[in-house]
């Protein structure tokens, strides 16, 4: 387009046309797809690795506790065999207590038995004595009978022995009651002791257990945020493989970019033109025919004729194809390396953006209007060029 100098009359005129010469330029400028790429990998692989060195630490974490409950359980397993040894000897001690009751019972039942029949046969023995003694005042009548005699003293002597013999099974049965009183006495105080060990077993059993349970809940959540990290990692790995591919393609397009861009400067000066009519408008400063100002054009423009197709100069991918302020309907096309061909002052648009183009594509019309003109220019690596110089010869 023209923009307009010199002149103070004219200043608006030249701030619009500054305006979209500036506006077109930041339509052209892009930032580097590359670096953002990059940045985002850089990014991701510093998550990846937080989280690969947290789900190491989890499973760390997550071993520690298996082998803790393995632990735990082998010692639970071990008071368990306790508690059902003491528990068995428990009950032996019981079966033990009642024995030796039953015994001492048996005993004391013996010793008021012999305490009984020791009785007797001191009444008996006391009786004879009696009747020895009667006898004896009338020694007449024991000389007159000396067999007598020597019946009553072996019977009293024999009496004498049954009384200490019954008194010596008394003091035995005493001292094995004594001896059954003391053994119960252990045995009821080993039985207390039991069953206080027991007691400490279970008690201990059930920290233990508690202990477990804290555990294996501890390595179930360490184990789900490690599986929840793990996917993350997936995805997380997914993203970066998809940026990797991305930042290929993107290598890609601007190895083909470069490449356009060097296949459009070796064509410069063959490049086919947008239309077949003669330039109104060269490039560069020249008087205005109807003011007496310098102008300058950025671009030529050609003269068209109604609906009038206008091509595309060479490949490439369109990147505006709207309206734009003093352009009018304007299609601007990318042809890789920072170099773009502007169709302004159209009729109709033939073409949307992000649409691959092709040389001779019809990017657009030339308005259906008395001495129709479109608007051609050439803009590389950010500046723009005489289009008669990118143009085949006519």
């Amino acid at each position: 387009m023209e923009r307009f100098s010199l002149n103070a009359g004219v200043k608006s005129a030249c701030a619009a046309a500054a305006t979209a010469i500036l506006a077109a330029g930041a339509v052209m400028a892009r930032p580097d797809p590359l670096q953002d790429l990059d940045k985002k990998m850089r990014t991701s692989k510093k998550d990846l690795k937080q989280i690969e060195d947290k789900i190491r630490t989890l499973e760390d974490e997550g071993e520690r506790l298996r082998k803790s409950e393995s632990s735990i359980n082998k010692t639970i397993k071990e008071l368990e065999s306790k508690i059902e040894n003491s528990t068995r000897r428990q009950v032996q001690q019981k079966r033990t207590i009642r024995e030796t009751e039953a015994r001492v019972s048996r005993l004391q039942e013996q010793t008021a038995v012999l305490s009984t029949e020791g009785k007797m046969w001191e009444q008996v023995v006391f009786a004879d004595l009696k009747t020895y003694h009667t006898r004896a005042v009338f020694p007449a009548r024991l000389s007159r009978s000396p067999m007598e005699e020597r019946v009553l003293r072996s019977v009293i002597a024999l009496r004498i022995e049954q009384i200490k013999d019954t008194h010596s099974r008394r003091q035995a049965l005493q001292e094995k009651e004594k001896d059954l009183t003391v053994s119960k006495t252990k045995l009821v105080k080993a039985r207390a002791e039991m069953e206080q060990e027991i007691s400490v077993q279970k008690k201990s059993k059930d920290e233990k257990r508690d202990m477990l349970k804290t555990t294996q809940g501890k390595r179930l959540i360490a184990e789900q945020e490690a599986q929840k990290l793990k996917e993350t990692r997936e995805e997380l790995e997914k993203l970066i493989g998809g940026l990797a591919d991305k930042k290929k393609k993107t290598l890609a397009a601007q190895r083909e970019a470069e490449l356009l861009k060097k296949s459009f400067d070796e064509r410069r000066g063959t490049l086919p033109w947008p239309l077949t009519g003669p330039v109104t408008v060269t490039f560069g400063r020249h008087k205005h025919p109807d003011l007496n100002i310098t102008v300058i054009s950025n671009g030529i423009k050609i003269k068209a004729a109604a609906n009038e197709p206008v091509k595309s100069v060479a490949k490439g991918t369109v990147v505006y194809s709207s309206d734009f302020r003093s352009y009018g309907r304007t299609v601007i096309v990318d042809h890789g390396g920072d170099t773009f061909s502007v169709y302004g002052l159209l009729g109709d648009l033939a073409v949307k953006e992000g649409e691959k183009v092709a040389p001779g594509k019809a990017v657009g019309t030339a308005p259906d209007e008395t001495a129709p003109q479109i608007y051609f220019e050439i803009k590389n690596r950010g500046r723009s060029e005489n289009p008669l110089n990118w143009l085949s010869p006519r």
